[in-house]
C-alpha cells in the first residue's frame, strides 16, 4: 500500500536547507509555505530590492530573488512503501 508523505523545504543561495518540514497533508504544506514565503517579504527592509518573487501554490513552490542572495521554496512528494 502507498503512504504519501510531502515535505516543504526552503533553500537560500547556496542551496543550503534554511527549514524543512513534513507532513501528510500537502495543503498544510501549502499554507506553511505561504505563511514563510509572506513572513521572509515583510523582513526585508528600505534599500533592499527585491528582483523577482512569486508564489505559486499550483504548482507548490515560491521564490525571492533580492540583491545578491535568494530564497527558494518547493513541496514534494516523497511515497512510503509500507
Amino acid at each position: 500500500m502507498e503512504n504519501k508523505t510531502y515535505a516543504l523545504v526552503c533553500f537560500n543561495e547556496d542551496r543550503n536547507i534554511v527549514s524543512m518540514t513534513t507532513s501528510k497533508d500537502a495543503d498544510k504544506l501549502v499554507a506553511k509555505m505561504k505563511s514563510e514565503y509572506e513572513s521572509k517579504l515583510s523582513c526585508f527592509g528600505e534599500g533592499i530590492e527585491i528582483s523577482c518573487n512569486n508564489f505559486l501554490s499550483e504548482r507548490k513552490i515560491a521564490y525571492i530573488f533580492y540583491g545578491y542572495g535568494s530564497y527558494f521554496w518547493e513541496i514534494k512528494e516523497i511515497v512510503n512503501l509500507d
